[in-house]
């Protein structure tokens, strides 16, 4: 499968990466490895419980919409029963899948604006036309973000890049760890000036307790490849259940770089631990 991003570091050392699993792999003279990337990292390889639990609270939800108080006794048999219950199955996964591709068209819709303003022409991309809720939905968050980044943006330096470290030392074993990622811009913001920024959607009941980890990760991987001083990190979050749209930003000045790098660390020894002991 041909990877969505590739990259050359240092002539011996080549990055791939897919979207898909947010799988990579990284051949150093001609040696393949597997690393993880800096979104799973703080994770400890426990998507599959992460995930499950978010679909619980989907399917619970769904559940609680579906049922009808006066009628949950009125099934006539374990068929009809069985038959409700894949009903919801269905439609909870279809509430996860929907989620997903909305996290990610709004991704979209900001990368294409970001890299408008880096080309010069700072115009609004094409946004969905129409009248139904979803469609709605998009214009207000669209509008909304493309507004946010022409008040606040004010110069864009780099957008999706691919990055990888090598330069922090497991402290048991005293190896280097690898690592990558694609931090999504690096840009000069009207408030709080050079930034590395990343875009995240979800709800005001979002976990944000990971983003000043994963920022660091991610200016870590970027100093090194870069051979530039750490500076500012910035999230910018888009609760796409507001309306009107709210859009946060958690900023996180330089002077925190070391702390938040160094729980990362953490995370990424345990991460390498835990992956060693499956081997």
């Amino acid at each position: 499968m041909t990877p969505d991003k590739e990259k050359t570091f240092n002539n011996n050392t080549h990055l791939q990466f897919w979207e898909k699993g947010h799988k990579t792999k990284l051949t150093i003279d001609g040696v393949e490895k597997k690393i993880p990337s800096v979104s799973v990292i703080p994770k400890l390889d426990n998507t599959f419980m992460i995930a499950s639990r978010s679909a619980r609270k989907v399917m619970g939800n769904k559940l609680i919409e579906k049922i009808d108080l006066d009628k949950t006794t009125q099934w006539q048999d374990v068929t009809e029963l069985t038959d409700f219950i894949a009903e919801i199955k269905r439609e909870s996964e279809a509430v996860w899948t929907k989620t997903s591709e909305q996290g990610t068209a709004i991704h979209s819709f900001y990368e294409q604006v970001l890299k408008s303003i880096l080309d010069g022409a700072n115009g609004m991309p094409s946004y969905p036309t129409g009248e139904s809720e979803e469609v709605k939905m998009y214009r207000r968050i669209f509008y909304q973000l493309y507004d946010y980044s022409v008040k606040k943006i004010k110069q864009v330096f780099n957008v999706e890049e691919l990055i990888y470290s090598n330069n922090l030392i497991n402290t048991i074993t005293g190896k280097p760890m690898h690592y990558s990622g694609i931090y999504d811009n690096v840009v000069m913001h009207s408030e709080y000036g050079k930034v590395l920024g990343d875009l995240k959607t979800g709800t005001k009941k979002s976990n944000t307790s990971s983003f000043p980890i994963t920022t660091a990760g991610y200016m870590n991987a970027y100093c090194q490849n870069n051979n530039c001083e750490p500076f500012d990190r910035l999230i910018t979050f888009v609760d796409r259940e507001s309306n009107p749209v709210e859009i946060k930003e958690f900023y996180y000045p330089v002077s925190t770089y070391k702390t938040h790098l160094k729980i990362f660390q953490n995370y990424l020894e345990i991460y390498s631990f835990l992956n060693e002991k499956k081997k």
